[in-house]
């Protein structure tokens, strides 16, 4: 794994969070690096992340072709089941939980295997023996087969103390109590899956505070190691869609320590933020389902990826007013968020080597770039635009000839609007369709494209190789 980049911190200190309102145009320059190669960007980078009570609902089936259809927009990619219901449901209901039936297990394994993504497949831990863990490992693993990414043992136990009111640990549990217990489950369930694959430790934050030794101290047993981010608590009034889209300083600091905890470790799939979004405690109602979250999407993916992440999962599920990037109704898909529209404009873009960009604003304006090589030669560049009054005129300088040019748009009416918003012309529907287009863009003059990024919009432009 490749060491990651500075391109975000650089875009970053060229923004502020309060925005010169003064000009409706901004000028801006966009500028590559002609020698370095990049960061390979993990082909199945784009995630889903769902609780595991789900699978008693009749979503994840073979049938469920608008669900189907909706994955394969945005992969290969890998779909999580876990989070907080893991450990509140388990393996034919053990300790009165509700319960995980071979048949869900296998009515997953058909959904998965129609949508060609991967699984990470998570496990009671708070309640759980040995022996039924080893139990739902063996069934899982017999039913996803190759679908199997790895198996992940409980969900955040950093934070398991805290939930002493609940019943999972006492105030007292530390992360050695947590390595023991891990390991007393792994020990069972390889036993009965010879070659497991394990993941975790699914922290509850990228604080570090158990991932971080357990990379080093589990290395020998884990593949991947597994953490979770959100902006801030969704409960709380200052959780906004301004303070969403100002950059979280603490976000890439984090990430790059516990990057270097896998990479020390020598883990072969490195590091997943495996669930992720705007604000925990299910978002903040009528921000976390509003049209800028696609735009902090896009910056959250990009970070992520040039700062050495292997994939990150949204989280979701449901309806309500709060995150995720699909809404269902328990059976069929009721809406596309525009979480999911950020994702698909990062895997229209992403299939490549990340790249480190230079961006100069005329005005310090919250506008961000970033860059993609692909393997056919040409660049991808994606420029997103997070002000509400400003335009920005970029000069997208791409250090030689330009040709064949083409570029798509993702727009809404505004950042707190919950539908109308677009992808190349068209909105993706709930069956899991959609027409948008790229369009052509006018040939470059000495390696020079000047595109004008219109208020909260983000803009693909592909220059180069051959397009499909």
């Amino acid at each position: 794994m490749k060491l990651p980049h500075l391109l975000a911190l650089t875009t970053i200190l060229l923004i502020t969070g309060s925005a010169t309102r003064a000009q409706t145009s901004v000028p801006a320059t966009v500028c590559f690096s002609p020698d370095d190669k990049g960061t390979i960007v993990n082909p199945e980078f784009c995630g889903l992340s769902f609780e595991k009570s789900m699978m008693e609902k009749n979503l994840f089936v073979s049938n469920n072709n608008a669900m189907i259809n909706l994955f394969n927009l945005i992969g290969p990619g890998v779909f999580r089941i876990g989070a907080n219901a893991v450990d509140k449901t388990c393996w034919n209901g053990l300790a009165g939980l509700k319960p995980i039936t071979p048949a869900q297990v296998d009515a997953l394994a058909g959904f998965i295997k129609a949508t060609k993504w991967r699984v990470i497949y998570a496990v009671n831990m708070s309640v759980n023996t040995p022996e039924n863990a080893a139990s739902e490992a063996s069934y899982a693993s017999k039913a996803l087969g190759s679908s199997l990414l790895g198996l992940e043992i409980g969900n955040e136990p950093d934070c398991y103390r805290k939930r002493n009111g609940e019943g999972c640990r006492p105030e007292n549990y530390t992360y050695q109590i947590f390595r023991r217990e891990w390991e007393q489950l792994t020990e069972a369930i390889r036993a009965a899956v010879p070659g497991a694959v394990l993941t975790g430790s699914a922290d509850c934050s990228m604080s570090g505070n158990f991932s971080v030794p357990f990379a080093h101290d589990e290395e020998r047993n884990i593949s991947m190691l597994t953490a979770h981010y959100y902006r801030a608590n969704g409960k709380d009034p200052k959780s906004t869609l301004p303070f969403l889209l100002e950059p979280d300083p603490k976000q890439i600091p984090k990430l790059r320590k516990i990057v270097e905890a896998a990479t020390q470790a020598r883990l072969p799939m490195g590091f997943r933020c495996d669930e992720c979004g705007s604000y925990y405690n299910g978002g903040a109602p009528n921000v976390s389902d509003a049209y800028g979250t696609a735009l902090w999407t896009l910056d959250f993916m990009f970070n992520n990826a040039l700062n050495g992440c292997q994939g990150v999962n949204f989280h979701g599920g449901g309806r309500g007013p709060g995150y995720t990037p699909i809404a269902d109704d328990g059976t069929r898909v009721v809406q596309v968020r525009p979480e999911f529209y950020g994702m698909k404009l990062f895997s229209l873009a992403a299939n490549g080597a990340a790249v480190p960009v230079t961006v100069t604003l005329g005005s310090p304006v919250n506008f961000t770039a970033y860059g993609v090589r692909r393997d056919d030669g040409g660049i991808n560049t994606v420029l997103i635009n997070k002000e509400t009054n400003s335009s920005v005129q970029v000069s997208l300088d791409l250090g030689k000839e330009a040709t064949g040019c083409e570029s798509i748009q993702l727009t809404g009416p505004s950042l707190d609007s919950t539908n109308g918003y677009t992808l190349g012309g068209e909105e993706i529907t709930p069956e899991g369709t959609w027409a948008g287009r790229f369009r052509p863009v006018d040939s470059s003059t000495n390696g020079k494209l000047t595109i004008n990024v219109p208020p909260i919009s983000a803009i693909l432009v592909k220059t180069g190789g051959s397009h499909h």
